[in-house]
C-alpha cells in the first residue's frame, strides 16, 4: 500500500510549500499529493483553495495574480521560516532528485483553467518525470483530457459524497483510479466493483488507525495522509 504525502508533510508544516515537500523525504511516504491553479499570467502554482485568503498573508482569487503578485504573500508557520506560494516547475525541479512520486490534482471543479492540463504536462514532460506522476481532480472533464493528451500517465477521478460514474464508464474511458473519501470506503461492494474493472483505489485522508483498518479491509492501492509517519507506524501494528 503506497503512502501519500496529503499537500506535503501537511500535519506538521504549511500545506502545499516546499518546505512541506523536503519534510516528506524524512517519512516513510512514496509520494506527495499537490493541487495546482493558474495565475493571471498563465504559470502553474501550487495551492489549495481558489483563492489565498485561508492559507496565506493575502486575499483574493489566485487567478486574479499574476505569479510576481502571488510571491509577494507569505505563508507563516510555527514550524519553519516563511514560505512563498510555490510553482510546479520548482517542484518537479527539486522532486527529479528524489525518489518521490508525485500526485498532481487540478483544481478545475470551480474554477475551469483553460489549457491548464496542457500547461502541467509540458512541465512533466520538461523533467522527465512522465513515469513518476499520476493526475487527478474532481473534474470528470480535466480527468478525461489528461488522459487524452497523455494516455500514459495514469488519471484518477476524485470523488467526495456519491459514486456518480460506473465501473465501466471508467473502464472504457481509461481511466485508472478512483481517489474516493475515505467514508466512501464503508461500501465495500461497490468498492469491490471498481476493482473488479482494474480501477486503483487511493482513498484520502487518511488521519485515523480506523481509518487505515477500513483501507486494509477493502485492499485499497494506496492512501493520501497528512501524517505519514504515524500512519506507517500503524501499518506496521495492524499487519
Amino acid at each position: 500500500m503506497k503512502i501519500y504525502a496529503h499537500r506535503g508533510f501537511s500535519g506538521q508544516y504549511p500545506e502545499n510549500t516546499m518546505e512541506a515537500f523536503l519534510q516528506v523525504l524524512k517519512t516513510p511516504a512514496e509520494g506527495i499529493e499537490l493541487d495546482v491553479q493558474l495565475s493571471k499570467d498563465g504559470e502553474v502554482v501550487v495551492i489549495h483553495d481558489e483563492t489565498v485568503d485561508r492559507t496565506t498573508s493575502g486575499s483574493g482569487y489566485v487567478k486574479d495574480y499574476s505569479l510576481t503578485e502571488l510571491k509577494k504573500f507569505q505563508i507563516h508557520h510555527s514550524n519553519c521560516s516563511v514560505q512563498t506560494i510555490p510553482t510546479l516547475d520548482e517542484v518537479l525541479y527539486w522532486i527529479q532528485e528524489t525518489q518521490l512520486s508525485l500526485n498532481i490534482e487540478l483544481k478545475t471543479d470551480r474554477i475551469r483553467y483553460e489549457g491548464i492540463e496542457e500547461k502541467v504536462l509540458m512541465e512533466i514532460e520538461k523533467y522527465g518525470l512522465s513515469d513518476r506522476v499520476y493526475f487527478s481532480s474532481f473534474h470528470y472533464e480535466t480527468v478525461q483530457r489528461c488522459k487524452c493528451l497523455a494516455p500514459h500517465i495514469p488519471a484518477h477521478f476524485l470523488i467526495s459524497r456519491s459514486f456518480k460514474k460506473s465501473p465501466l464508464t471508467l473502464k472504457v474511458d481509461q481511466i485508472n483510479g478512483l481517489n474516493p473519501n475515505v467514508a466512501l470506503l464503508k461500501n465495500q461492494k461497490r468498492i469491490r466493483l471498481y476493482q473488479m474493472q482494474g480501477i486503483k483505489i487511493y482513498p484520502y485522508t487518511i488521519n485515523q488507525k480506523e481509518q487505515l483498518s477500513l483501507c486494509l479491509a477493502t485492499r485499497c492501492d494506496g492512501v493520501i495522509t497528512d501524517y505519514p509517519v504515524q500512519l506507517k507506524e500503524w501499518l506496521s501494528q495492524l499487519a
